[in-house]
């Protein structure tokens, strides 16, 4: 470097490196950064500047029109890409994934979307994930929901929700068994057949659940099958509500998400399913 233009030697350099009381010198490597002597250290200048000399950073929402606004104003858009996580329904576009003359950005600018899930998906991927509740929890959820949660028999009629909680809540378990035994010369076996039947008081009890709702916030509204199990707990109903085909809904939810969202923001950019890894 220009500092050590007189010197004759790579020895006499390395004596005045190594020598703590060498005068303290620098050498800019360019408009931001700077080469620090004695050591040797990087120095970043931005810090000393009124502003910081790139975008960087992550922002965050779980608006969609939010997110497309910060990407047309702070992006070109041949240098993003948008990256859809289906599992957790959040796009992340990177806004510095390409820069001019390099063959790849920084990739440290970010616009992050969160599918905001609504208050009844919420609450069905709750009962979903619970496994099993008991008669006077399944009865509340129905007085609680029975707006948006619709009862129907195995024909798929629609039943009257108050009927449908009455149903429920005057429920008993009926439990039978049969045994069959057989002796051999060499062996013998026996079997225990139990069949549990639920019934009730009050009529016939629900076959299972439909539900209308758009299960994300921008997503439009879809039916979705409700999956009603009924077991025994020492005589007592215990009830299991499970999403039919979960995984397929899933599915079709994140591809309506990623059409979503590159039907928002800046023409052009790519929009990939899955993640990536910088």
């Amino acid at each position: 470097m220009s500092y050590y233009k007189d010197y004759q030697t790579e020895s006499a350099v390395v004596a005045a490196l190594a020598d703590d009381s060498s005068l303290l010198c620098h050498e800019l490597v360019n408009n931001h950064t700077a080469l620090i002597n004695p050591n040797a250290k990087i120095l970043d200048l931005e810090q000393f500047d009124a502003g910081r000399n790139r975008k960087r950073g992550i922002f965050s929402t779980q608006d969609i029109d939010s997110f497309a606004d910060y990407i047309e104003l702070n992006a070109q858009p041949e240098h993003i890409s948008v990256f859809v996580d289906k599992n957790q329904m959040r796009a992340v576009a990177i806004l510095n994934f390409d820069a001019d003359g390099f063959e790849q950005g920084r990739l440290d600018h970010k616009a992050v979307l969160d599918a905001e899930r609504t208050v009844m998906f919420k609450k069905l991927m709750g009962m979903h994930d619970m496994g099993r509740c008991n008669q006077k929890v399944f009865a509340e959820f129905l007085e609680d929901w029975g707006h948006k949660v619709i009862a129907r028999d195995a024909d798929g009629n629609e039943i009257e929700n108050a009927k449908a909680i009455n149903a429920v809540r005057n429920m008993r378990i009926d439990e039978s068994a049969q045994t069959d035994s057989h002796a051999g010369n060499y062996r013998e076996t026996r079997s225990r057949l139990e069949s549990v039947e639920a019934k009730s008081i009050d009529g016939a009890l629900p076959a299972y659940f439909t539900v209308n709702d758009e299960c994300y916030q921008g997503i439009p509204a879809r039916n979705l099958a409700l999956r009603l199990g009924i077991s025994n707990d020492d005589g007592q109903p215990v009830f299991k509500l499970e999403i039919k085909a979960l995984q397929s809904v899933r599915d079709e939810l994140a591809k309506e998400f990623a059409d979503i969202v590159a039907t928002r923001v800046l023409g052009g950019v790519s929009v990939c399913i899955g993640q990536f890894q910088g």
